[in-house]
């Protein structure tokens, strides 16, 4: 599953953050995606967390993304 964010009022080149998740086995971890554009071709790097909930967490204190900010990925 992936979810996506758009940053607020970033300061630098990242205008999107999106996370993806096994939602059936949640000890695999998951990939926090920081992104140019709301796909994943632009991605410039990503950072592994081990829940969903560290994961926000880390887009919460980098980039203000609060929880309702989030919506699912649509490809």
């Amino acid at each position: 599953m992936k979810i996506i964010a758009k940053t607020p009022h970033s300061s630098d080149e990242i205008k999107y953050l999106a996370i993806e998740y096994n939602s059936e086995n949640d000890d695999t971890g998951v990939f926090l995606f920081y992104m140019l554009e709301n796909d994943f071709k632009s991605c410039q790097y990503d950072t592994w967390f081990e829940n969903l909930e560290t994961a926000k967490q880390a887009a919460l204190e980098e980039y203000g993304i609060m929880e309702s900010d989030w919506a699912n990925y649509e490809e």
